[in-house]
C-alpha cells in the first residue's frame, strides 16, 4: 500500500483501466489453472475487487490460504463483511460453516465477526443463534460439591 493507503492493483486499475491490468494480472497468474489462493489474498486486501476476480479465477474459490482457511473464513477473517452491508453473507452460511473453526485463529465464525477492528454484533447474533450450543461449547463442567455427613 502506498500512503494513501492504496494498492499496487487500485493504483494499475486508476492508470491502465481494469480490462487491461486484469489481462496482465492474468498472464502472471492464469485465470484456467492458478495455483495459489489469489481471492483469499484480495478478500483481504482489496475486497472491493473480488467480483472482478472472482469471475476470473471461479476454481480459486475452492483453495485453501497458507493457513487452511476457506475463502470464507478468510473473508470474514478480513474484516471486510458486516451484517448491515452484507447480511446474505452471513444468512447464506451453512451450517457446516457456522460451526468450522477458522484454523487461522482457531475461533467460530461468531467469535471472529465479534473480535477486531469493526465489531459486528448483529452479525454475532446471527451467528450465533443459529447454533447456540457454540457458545457453551467450553464452558467447565459444574462439580457437586460433596455432602457433609
Amino acid at each position: 500500500m502506498d500512503r494513501k493507503g492504496k494498492t499496487a492493483c487500485e493504483q494499475a486499475f486508476k492508470m491502465y483501466e481494469q480490462d487491461k491490468t486484469m489481462a496482465a494480472i492474468g498472464e502472471l497468474i492464469p485465470f484456467d489453472d492458478p495455483k495459489l489462493p489469489i481471492l483469499h489474498h484480495v478478500a483481504k486486501h482489496a475486497p472491493h475487487v473480488l467480483n472482478d476476480f472472482g469471475s476470473r479465477y471461479p476454481s480459486a474459490t475452492y483453495f485453501r490460504d497458507c493457513e487452511g482457511r476457506t475463502l470464507l473464513q478468510a473473508t470474514l477473517a478480513s474484516g471486510n463483511k458486516t451484517f448491515i452491508d452484507n447480511a446474505m453473507f452471513f444468512l447464506e452460511m451453512s451450517d457446516a460453516q457456522v460451526r468450522e473453526i477458522d484454523p487461522g485463529n482457531d475461533l467460530y465464525p461468531f467469535i471472529d465477526a465479534a473480535s477486531g477492528e469493526t465489531c459486528d454484533l448483529s452479525a454475532v447474533y446471527s451467528l450465533l443463534r443459529r447454533n447456540p450450543a457454540l457458545a457453551h461449547r467450553n464452558k467447565p463442567k459444574r462439580r457437586r460439591k460433596p455432602k457433609k455427613e
